[in-house]
This record gives C-alpha cells, structure tokens and sequence, in this order.
C-alpha cells in the first residue's frame, strides 16, 4: 500500500519548535525489576471514569449513544464538494512540546521514569461539560517525521428556553496530548501542550444513505510535527474549552525505523466498526435506512469523523488502556501498530520476536491477516490477549470526496458481514473469516456472548472465573504463579468467548479457561484459553476471553464483576508467557 504522506496541506510549513528537554536516553530493556502489584487508588479511580464514558456496545449492537446531526446527502449527491474556505492554517507558535523533541527517543522503561499526571481522564456527568466538542485526528497510526493534524468543532448543547439560557460555544479551546503507560500509577505523561485556539465553524459532515458512510471534511484546529525523539505509545488528544466543554481523540505512534522485539497490535477497526458517530456504525441501529442492506446496519464507515463514545477515544479505555499500563509498568520492550499501519505495511510483523494482539480484535483486514499467518509461518511467535478475534474481513479503501484527508488510503472500512452477497468487490469480499480465525489462533468466537447487565447507556457485560487446566501444564507457563489446580482468576472470563474447534491446528492445547451463561437464554457457553506449536517452530497462544487484560491492570467501570486489583498469579502466568515468547529460539514442531 502507498504510505501516508505527511504535511498534506499546501503552503503550511513544518511546525513545533523543540521545547528544552533531556537528552536522548540509552539502549531499550527488555524488563525492570516490578513495582507493588497494588493499584495505585488515584488511577483505579481515574480508570473507572474514563471506562464509564467508553460506551462501547455489544456484538450485537447495543443502544447506540445520540449521534450529533450530519447533513445526509442522498446517493446522487456523489460530486466531489470543494474543500470550504477556512482560516489561516495553524502556525508553529501555536503549541509546545514539553518532552525532548532531539536525539533517540528513550526506552519504555525510561519513559515511564518521567513524571506523570491522572489529567488525562475526563468526568462522565453532563453538568461538567457545558457545551459540546467534537473531535478527530487526520491519523489514527502515524510515524515519527509525520505531520498530525487535529481536528475540532465546538457547538452550544441546547438553545435557550423561557427558562433557562442557551450554552454559549466556545470561544478558545487549549489542546493537550497525553502519552499513556504506567509513569508510577499516573496513567500518563503531558507532553504537548498548544496556546488558547479559536474555535472555527465546521462545515456539515457528509452522510452517504446508501452504505452508511459519513466523513467529516473540517478545517485544521492544529497541525502538530512528530518529533523523533517521541517513543512508541498510544497518545491521547484532549480538547478543553474556555466553555468547560471537554472531548479526547487518539493515535498511536509507530516504531521507525524498526518496530521492538515486541510489537502490540491495537484493532482500531474494531473501534471503528461500532462507531456509530454520524448515524451508522457496521451494526443495526443506525439513525435511518441504509439503501444497500434495506436495514439500520450500515456497510462503510469512515476514520475521518470523531468517535460517539463519551471519552472521545473509541474502546481504548474500555479494556485495552491495562494492557498498555502492564507492558509499560514492567519496561517491555514494546512498540505498537494498529489496522491501518499493519495494512499498509504488512511486512512489518516480520521483524519483532512477539506479535501480541490485544482486546476487541473482532475487524481485520486481509492484509493483517495474512501478515500474522506468514510472521508465523516464519517462526515469530503470538500472543492472542483478546477475543472474538478474526471474526469479520473488512476491506481498507481510500477516504472519499468528502472527507478531510480525500483520497488517502485506508481512511474507509468496507465491511458487509451477513451482506457479503451484496460486496461488489467479488475479488476481495467483505464478510467472516474462515472458521473465524481458529487456523490462525488456535481458537475461535461460536457465539456465546455473556450476559448484559440491564444498565442504561453502553453496555455492561457479565464476567466470571478462569481456572487453569489440570495438570498445569506447560510447567514453565505456570512455574512460580501461585496457582494450582483448584485455583480461579474472578471476573476475567467473559463478554466474548473462543474455543478450540475442528478447525484449530491438530497441536492445539487448552491450558487454561472456563464456563459462563450466554446471551440468550443463559445456554451454557466455554472460553479455552489455547496453546500450539506451529510447523515452524513459533508458539501461539490465545486467551480466549476479553478480560484477560482487566486481571493484568484494574479497569474498575468495565464491569462490576472486573477485578480491583491486579491478580498477581495472573500477571506473573502473563510474563511467564510474554518472557518465553520473547526469549525462546523457535524449534520446528515434529511432523505428526
């Protein structure tokens, strides 16, 4: 695939001047010597905000949060709208880095020396934030070097009544960007921070009826360079305004020019599928009709418009922010990607030791897939902390005439699922995966769904115990855990369940796993948490469950049922397994 370009704007120069900062730091470390498993109460706390605000449904769809208005266009409305004239671009003066900007960037285990902050987190009740903000970021997966455009509209939330007055919009708004880890139970690191903005009025977004798709096509709010001396991390954009109206974005930032021995892979299409932000998501519900599947369920859905969750930031801080936190807490050695990255450069999964795949992976590419299965084919080895994993192809398109990065490759998701019959693209077709990924994984989602907890809003979701299987077998995964044949992991086993099927590889092993009700009707449904060794020699391992991570780092809002506290044999069975992977020589499997 072509590669992003950065700067895309014409006649805008480079921005950000270098901030003082600390010299380039030494050589990357694998692991440190661990802090207290305790969980710092001040980010347990802040967790449990932000998780609360996800609002990130079900499989099934969920009740989809209130979409802010976009004008629909109907589908004869194709011509390509002309870019509106906006303000001047945004200038270098107009932010500051807080972090070193020259030099190699610091290790994860040095970087999470630094000094961090819980104000990353935003408050979840409406009367802390009047007036409303939208946002979205030019790209969710960038590279050092490359150009991050931000994008902002603020709007008033009601018009006045004879008794109360209408919310002002904003008239400034300060943008921060946060790096997320463990920064001694902070949670995350400000590391840029712009001048008082002014607020510009935002065209409408573009809302196509016949697939669904809505892309939104506004004026930059900021322009920020990537310095080279930025680590690797997932980086949360958060927008205040003078207002008091608050709103996040995120994006990751890549590894250059080689990603780590251990190389995380976070499914922003995935995040995206459920976005319904704009009137359709990939999921019944939508706001109205869409014409090719004659149902609420949309077929195309766009990375250039904000996220409908309350945080701003999709699913990250639904699950995926403890996997973060423990990889950082513990100095891995880690980088990270995301769909798009891994899309547009497969060969990537060819260089770390560990391909490790965490949280919601339900949407992939062919391309990741493909690149998973050759990284494999290749020795390297995986780790599947997620579930549901593989279970829809989608299909990565340039953005369309509407939106703001027109023409950019892998800005649109095409995804038919149960419609695939009416994917014009019959040499590259939407839909499931074969056998939902079991080939690949080891185990596969069969539909048992946990059940949901009868909450108004996002969706809450039951979770219940992992028991390890008898025997503990393989010794060096359980050695020194703690756990024993009658021990159970609560609140970790739930809202998605994989299993090993027919269709998993012949080695296939369950080390591990448990029972649940599942939706509906409380049939009873099994999670295997599964291990096998491929013809090339490379492990793959597959938890089976999306809660393994909420047993690593509290994520308190996810459930009720969802530990408060890391669950030390957990952690210490997870390094077990993150540590072979990454240490051991691949040996070919025997012939069977």
């Amino acid at each position: 695939m072509t590669r992003r370009r950065a700067g895309r704007l014409p006649g805008v120069p480079a921005l950000g001047a270098p901030a003082p900062g600390a010299p380039a730091l030494g050589a990357p470390a694998h692991r440190v010597t661990p802090p207290p498993l305790a969980a710092a109460p001040s980010l347990a706390a802040a967790l449990a905000l932000a998780v609360a605000a996800a609002g990130a449904a079900g499989c099934g769809g969920g009740t989809p949060s209130p979409r802010p208005g976009s004008t629909a266009v109907p589908p004869t409305a194709a011509g390509h709208r002309p870019s509106p004239r906006g303000p001047a671009s945004p200038a270098a003066h107009d932010y500051r880095w807080l972090v070193a900007t020259s030099g190699s960037p610091p290790s994860i285990a040095q970087e999470n020396r630094a000094p961090g902050t819980t104000a990353w987190r935003l408050p979840t009740a409406p009367t802390n934030t009047p007036g409303h903000l939208d946002l979205y970021v030019s790209d969710q997966d960038v590279l050092p070097g490359q150009t991050e455009t931000i994008y902002a509209r603020a709007t008033p939330t009601a018009r006045a009544t004879p008794t109360a007055r209408a919310t002002p919009t904003a008239r400034a708004l300060t943008i921060r960007v946060y790096r997320m880890g463990w920064y001694g139970g902070q949670g995350g690191r400000l590391v840029l921070q712009s001048s008082p903005l002014t607020p510009t009025r935002q065209p409408p977004c573009q809302h196509d009826a016949r697939t669904g798709l809505t892309e939104c096509r506004w004026h930059p709010t900021l322009q920020i360079s990537l310095p080279p001396a930025l680590p690797t991390g997932v980086y949360i954009v958060r927008a205040d305004s003078d207002s008091g109206a608050r709103r996040e974005a995120l994006f990751v930032l890549e590894q250059a020019p080689r990603p780590a021995p251990l190389l995380a892979h976070i499914s922003t299409a995935s995040y995206e599928a459920y976005n319904y932000w704009g009137g359709d998501s990939l999921y019944p519900g939508g706001r109205d009709r869409v014409g090719v599947t004659g149902t609420t369920q949309g077929v195309e859905v766009s990375y250039d418009r904000p996220y409908d969750s309350t945080t701003g930031a999709g699913q990250f801080f639904t699950r995926d922010v403890a996997m973060v936190r423990f990889l950082e807490r513990y100095g891995y050695n880690v980088s990270y990607i995301t769909t798009t990255g891994l899309d547009r450069r497969p060969a990537t999964a060819l260089i770390p030791r560990l391909l490790l795949d965490i949280g919601h992976s339900e949407y992939w590419s062919q391309p990741e897939e493909t690149a998973f299965a050759r990284a494999r084919d290749h020795g390297i080895n995986q780790a599947f902390l997620s579930s549901d994993t593989l279970a829809w192809r989608v299909r990565l398109a340039p953005a369309g005439p509407h939106s703001s990065e027109s023409s950019h490759p892998d800005h649109r998701i095409i995804g038919y699922k149960e419609h695939v019959a009416l994917d014009p693209d019959r040499a590259h077709p939407s839909g499931p995966f074969p056998h939902n990924g079991a080939a690949l994984t080891g185990s596969a989602y069969t539909g048992c769904i946990t059940p949901r907890l009868p909450v108004p809003g996002r969706a809450v979701y039951r979770y219940y115990s992992w028991a390890p299987a008898p025997g503990l077998r393989p010794s060096w995964l359980y050695a020194r855990t703690g756990l024993t044949a009658g021990s159970r992991v609560a609140g970790i086993l739930g809202y998605e369940l994989d299993q090993r099927t027919a269709a998993s590889p012949r080695s296939t092993a369950v080390v591990g796993g448990g029972t649940a009700p599942c939706m509906p009707g409380s049939r009873p449904g099994r999670a295997d948490t599964t291990l096998y060794r491929a013809r090339s020699g490379a492990t793959v391992f597959a938890a089976g469950t999306l809660g393994w991570e909420l047993g690593l780092e509290p994520v308190p809002g996810a459930s009720p049922d969802a530990p408060r506290r890391p669950d030390p044999r957990l952690v210490a069975l997870t390094r077990n397994l993150l540590d072979r992977l990454l240490t051991a020589t691949p040996r070919p499997a025997l012939s069977r």
